[in-house]
């Protein structure tokens, strides 16, 4: 090989292995985005879950009511001059259940939020893996100009060529010269049986 040909042929092996490397971050890239989204797709599906089967009891109108109810006691606790010690109690665990059932409301509206921010999560990670992979092709198809560059370079293409024309131009070996057939035995054996025939007469 040319020492121009070999310089040239070193120069495309650095540029494969950088390609190589690179390709390989961007396989592990992808595959903890894979890991991620899988992840938050089993969180999605859990919440969503869990949501659907709160919907009928959670919504709005029914939150706006416990809150008014809610001002309502509280209004009253306070203002009110003659209360006894049993409705202030009453009135108190009133409030502390109203107080757990928006708790309970105000845990479901995250919890919806927290859906749609999942959502955007799973998305933005689908986005991510598909601009991944489509720059994974393009690297495979640079790949691939730099081994058939390289080929060439080391003249592998060349050599091989020749060792085919080689053996197309390779002369057929001849048949053993010592192979006799069954037609050849045929004669021989009729040979000998006349020379048998006429050997008393001599």
């Amino acid at each position: 090989m040319k020492e121009s040909n070999n310089k040239e042929a070193e120069e495309v092996k650095k540029k494969i292995d950088e390609i190589r490397k690179q390709r390989l971050e961007m396989i592990s890239e992808v595959k903890r985005y894979r890991k991620k989204a899988y992840y938050k797709e089993a969180e999605f599906n859990a919440i969503s879950k869990f949501v659907e089967s709160a919907r009928a009891t959670m919504n709005n109108k029914k939150s706006g009511a416990l809150k008014r109810m809610k001002n309502e006691l509280e209004f009253n606790l306070s203002t009110r001059a003659r209360v006894s010690l049993n409705e202030e109690r009453e009135m108190v665990r009133k409030i502390n259940e109203i107080n757990a059932e928006l708790e309970d409301y105000y845990k479901f509206i995250k919890l919806q939020k927290k859906i749609e921010y999942i959502k955007g999560d799973l998305e933005e990670y689908g986005k991510l893996i598909s601009e991944k992979n489509k720059l994974i092709e393009e690297t495979d198809v640079k790949l691939d100009e730099l081994y058939r560059s390289l080929k060439r370079l080391l003249g592998i293409n060349e050599r091989r060529e020749r060792d085919r024309e080689r053996m197309r131009q390779k002369p057929q070996s001849a048949p053993p010269q010592n192979e006799i057939n069954l037609e050849d035995i045929a004669v021989i054996k009729k040979k000998e049986s006349k020379n048998g025939a006429s050997s008393p007469q001599e």
